[in-house]
């Protein structure tokens, strides 16, 4: 003899199916405008680079393949204007010191766009900035800022920097 199996009783109304369709639609309808609010969060990479030519950089570009950053902010990058570091992924803001070693970088995922942030120069920062605007239409400010001496710790060389918006 095998068991019998129970199964609930199935009531029906006439006006059941068409109220469980209204929440089902409403309730989708929510998930996709919470969705399309949500902003995942930015993987962000902040590195001295202390130089970033031939092997380095190699090793360099293997790690953002591999840890896949939306935004990466490097100091001491050491390039020079005639030196063109190209980035697949990415598009890159830089500054870059005439004299020997220094210079800043952005790299940004080509996803996200992105324009250059106008800093004032200045004879003890080396600044490089952009402005970010996020899926959800939210506008973020990012900068990468390297002082390469004592002189920077002084409040006054930043107060042009505040002022860029």
């Amino acid at each position: 003899m095998q068991p019998k199996t129970c199964r609930p009783k199935q009531i029906r109304t006439r006006d059941a199916e068409p109220k469980q369709h209204f929440i089902i639609e409403n309730l989708m309808k929510l998930l996709r405008k919470i969705n399309q609010d949500m902003t995942k969060p930015l993987r962000i990479i902040q590195w001295n680079a202390r130089g970033l030519y031939r092997s380095r950089l190699e090793e360099f570009k293997n790690q953002l393949r591999h840890h896949n950053p939306h935004i990466v902010l490097l100091s001491e990058t050491h390039w020079k204007d005639e030196y063109k570091v190209k980035f697949s992924a990415y598009n890159s803001f830089y500054l870059n010191r005439a004299s020997q070693g220094g210079g800043v970088a952005i790299l940004i995922k080509k996803n996200i766009q992105a324009t250059l942030l106008d800093f004032p120069p200045h004879e003890n920062i080396e600044a490089v900035g952009a402005t970010i605007r996020l899926s959800n239409k939210d506008i973020i400010e990012i900068a990468s800022v390297y002082c390469p001496n004592v002189q920077c710790l002084h409040p006054k060389p930043t107060t042009g920097m505040q002022q860029s918006t």
